[in-house]
């Protein structure tokens, strides 16, 4: 029996905006693009497959031979069970995808995240050691709509920390003058995952460079999607890979899989392998998935049609968007948040669209600010013109219903 009131309240709040999962259990693969819900057909805007590499006859493939050579599991934590080979084939293909000397996997994004801030801003103590160095804490300058992982991976280090206002590199900049602490990170992603607008990096690299600040970037929704060949912000900026100390990115996107990853030099790397906690104590990417993951960025890299198609799509749906005059607030990019505002109706329009044939996800606080609900939409290279034209004519019609 919950005693507790805040949760019957929080639980009362959830009831109230018809937040219940129930009606929308899927009962297919959830990246292809249609997917099946109460045996209905829905077309997919929903899903982060951008390239729709998950269901790829070779990555199952891949993932199928595999599990008769390594089985389900991983075995123990890296640290303590040994490396899989698979796993080290990953690391070395995952870094040289985004060209960098060396990468470290992770089980997850979320995890690579709170993990490496912490082993960063409060490195280990070294006091035991006969030079009887102290640790330096450092401090941490972080955009205002970083990522619930980012936020989380500040708050566990338990540093001195300054959020700047959203993508403002002018804010940043004033931000950095109240810290004498000479340990600095700056913490911004490539993608918002909720506004959809990317960020200028060059602007962010100019304030780093100026207080001699570490650079750390969450590429997670940028990977596989910005850049010619994919490869991510730092390719689509046009920047050099040097100028960013800790680049992070997942493999649940673009790739269609499961896991996080960092790529840096091979000092950064080796560093975070041996002081992030939740890369020490837990268990990795199982060697079966890893397996898939390896398949699928070589389909990236051989099939940069893919990338295009995506873009082609992403720039169409825009067109049509404006054309309805239908608000999809500053995004450019593969994530097109629908404005409406009021959490109620945001939750009723993605009802309707469900009823109409259309999976998409109503996002409300506390994921976005209150009366900033939105319906989050994803594109992606498996859309044709067809299918954006009818959604749009649906959307439309289900945002004018009072």
């Amino acid at each position: 029996m919950i005693s507790d009131n805040n949760i019957r309240k929080y639980l009362k709040l959830i009831n109230s905006l018809g937040l219940s999962s129930s009606d929308r259990i899927i009962e297919s693969s959830p990246t292809t693009l249609i997917v099946k819900i109460k045996n209905q057909s829905l077309v997919n805007f929903s899903s982060n497959n951008y390239l729709g590499v998950s269901d790829d006859d070779r990555v199952k493939h891949a993932v199928k031979k595999a599990l008769n050579i390594y089985g389900l599991g991983s075995g123990g934590s890296r640290l303590m069970t040994g490396n899989s080979k698979v796993q080290l084939e990953l690391e070395d293909k995952i870094a040289r995808f985004k060209g960098y000397p060396s990468a470290i996997t992770f089980a997850t994004g979320y995890m690579a995240n709170l993990g490496v801030v912490k082993s960063i801003v409060r490195p280990v103590k070294l006091d035991f050691m006969s030079s009887g160095t102290r640790r330096e804490d450092g401090v941490v300058f972080s955009d205002s709509l970083n990522h619930a992982s980012i936020v989380e991976g500040v708050k566990l280090a338990g540093c001195e920390k300054h959020v700047y206002e959203h993508l403002d590199s002018d804010d940043l900049e004033k931000k950095m003058t109240l810290s004498n602490l000479k340990r600095k990170l700056i913490i911004t992603e490539s993608i918002y995952s909720m506004d959809g607008d990317i960020v200028d990096l060059s602007k962010i690299i100019g304030v780093a460079k100026k207080f001699n600040s570490m650079l750390m970037v969450d590429d997670a929704h940028g990977t596989g999607v910005l850049g010619i060949s994919g490869r991510g912000i730092v390719e689509y900026s046009e920047c050099a890979k040097e100028d960013i100390d800790i680049l992070m990115g997942t493999f649940t996107k673009a790739f269609g899989g499961f896991g996080g990853f960092i790529v840096g030099s091979d000092q950064m790397i080796n560093y975070i392998r041996y002081s992030a906690n939740s890369y020490i104590f837990t268990a990795p990417i199982p060697p079966v998935i890893a397996s898939g993951l390896i398949a699928s960025i070589d389909i990236v890299i051989n099939e940069p049609e893919r990338i295009k198609k995506l873009w082609d799509n992403i720039y169409y749906f825009k067109k049509l968007l404006t054309e309805a005059n239908i608000n999809f607030l500053n995004s450019t990019s593969q994530i097109v948040p629908i404005f409406i505002g009021d959490e109620k109706k945001t939750v009723k329009t993605a009802r309707r669209l469900l009823e109409d044939g259309y999976f998409t996800s109503p996002v409300i606080w506390p994921a976005v600010k209150k009366s900033e609900a939105r319906l989050r939409v994803t594109i992606t290279s498996m859309h044709e013109y067809s299918h954006l034209e009818s959604f749009v004519y649906a959307l439309d019609k289900n945002m004018k219903v009072k």
